[in-house]
């Protein structure tokens, strides 16, 4: 009879402390999601803002790294997010796609790499975790 209201007992709190857990998860995905949607409407507001765009990008990769975390939700990719991005810019004027011009950095440099990369990422032409993956390539190179 002790071994049973023992193991009920524990039973009881490994299922208090997985709803805890659920109750939290719940909770950042919707300060995610809240802080996602805040940087897509300040994007609208300011869409050739490529400071901006990035942060969104960002904040949309943690948001969808929470949700597709989440065993039994939906699944969300980067797609998704470039296509939020791409909506929120979607009355922004058209920019030269042409990477910015400094006569004073050499291409070849790392610097100059680097410049490019970034340029690249601000129109949305690679996903942040490509630009994580080649600027750490470029860093380490240098």
């Amino acid at each position: 009879m002790f071994f049973s209201v023992l193991t009920v007992g524990a039973i009881i709190v490994v299922i208090a402390a997985a709803i805890a857990a659920l109750v939290y998860q719940t909770k950042e995905i919707g300060k995610a999601r809240k802080l996602y949607k805040q940087c897509l409407s300040t994007l609208a507001r300011d869409p050739t803002n490529p400071q901006m765009r990035s942060v969104t990008l960002t904040a949309g990769q943690i948001y969808v790294g929470l949700v597709n975390e989440r065993k039994g939700g939906s699944r969300m990719n980067e797609w998704q997010i470039m296509r939020d991005i791409e909506a929120a810019c979607a009355h922004a004027p058209m920019v030269s796609t042409a990477p910015p011009t400094d006569s004073t950095l050499d291409p070849e440099s790392t610097e100059g790499r680097l410049a490019r990369l970034n340029h690249l990422l601000s129109q949305g032409l690679i996903t942040g975790q490509e630009y994580i993956v080649k600027r750490e390539q470029l860093v380490g190179k240098g």
